[in-house]
């Protein structure tokens, strides 16, 4: 994996959990602004489609985006149904509208020294920013003259900060290390949010270190251990149960006595001494089972018919 990938391919799967359709009426408004004003894109009359997404392992979060219809907010509830990989949307949703909309926001809450570099270096890495720090040439044109003039006017000397977030966000899934470098940035030019700064560094941190991949791949692992386990087991007793049978079989055909109910017990330990003796490593274990062994053998399918077969009374 060259420079430019390790810095833009996605570190973490985030999935729904939830989604729901809501009127505003249900909770209250959740985007009101400090001094109780709606944004200007927000109406009190909308819905939402309220989704609540899981990345890798960390918290759980909940989006809301707001429509001016019901059926447009379950048109969007429809496409982020339990369960589904919501990385795609995660990164589209930030470039709605100029600037940063209220719908987005939710992806910018989460040692200033310590996170520079490796924010620089993602951005140097995908061609965002030059060595030099400045903001590169290919994401300038990448917006409109009209685009640019209005970020510059509503952010001043910081306005290529919202650039670079909105060109990365965009393009490449908020968990490349591109997107955590620009959402980073932001809280911390932008925002001005040092708690939303340490919550994020602590998620790239984990990124770079690669300790949540390692622990994912543990579970995974031990999930098929567990399985492979259980198989094992689901194969070992019916073959016990199977050499069980073959020597009732043959103590049966040597001893018709046997086939009487009063001397079913005798038939079924003799049975089991003669197995075990046959393959102790299989019956290193089950041997306190014979009674549930039986009781497949005139149940179970593969059995059942060679049981009945034996005429027992």
């Amino acid at each position: 994996m060259d420079k430019k990938q390790r810095a833009t391919t996605p570190n973490r799967e985030t999935r729904v959990v939830s989604s729901e359709v809501k009127s505003g009426a249900d909770f209250g408004n959740p985007f009101l602004l400090a001094d109780n004003k709606l944004p200007e894109d927000v109406k009190e009359t909308d819905w939402f489609a309220v989704i609540t997404k899981k990345t890798g392992m960390g918290d759980i979060r909940i989006l809301r985006y707001a429509y001016e219809t019901k059926s447009e907010a379950e048109e969007q509830v429809r496409a982020l149904s339990v369960g589904k990989s919501i990385e795609d949307f995660d990164k589209v949703s930030f470039v709605i509208n100029n600037g940063i909309p209220a719908q987005a926001l939710e992806f910018f809450t989460g040692d200033n020294d310590a996170f520079h570099h490796a924010c620089y270096n993602a951005l140097v890495d995908c061609g965002v920013i030059t060595k030099s720090f400045d903001t590169a040439k290919k994401v300038f044109e990448a917006f409109s003259s009209d685009e640019k003039a209005a970020l510059e006017s509503e952010y001043g000397e910081k306005w290529t900060v919202v650039l670079e977030a909105k060109y990365v966000l965009s393009r490449y899934h908020i968990t490349s290390l591109a997107g955590y470098a620009v959402r980073i940035f932001y809280c911390f030019y932008i925002l001005e949010d040092d708690y939303s700064v340490g919550y994020l560094w602590r998620e790239m941190e984990m990124v770079l270190s690669q300790s949540e991949e390692i622990a994912l791949k543990e579970l995974e692992r031990k999930k098929s251990s567990s399985e492979m386990a259980a198989k094992a087991s689901r194969e070992n007793k019916n073959r016990r149960i199977e050499s069980m049978l073959s020597a009732m079989e043959e103590i049966v055909s040597e001893n018709s006595v046997l086939k009487s109910i009063t001397a079913r017990q005798a038939l079924v330990d003799l049975a089991v001494e003669k197995a075990v003796e046959s393959d102790q490593k299989l019956w290193s274990q089950g041997q306190d089972q014979r009674d549930n062994y039986l009781s497949a053998m005139k149940t179970d399918k593969p059995f059942k018919e060679r049981f009945e077969a034996l005429g027992l009374k």
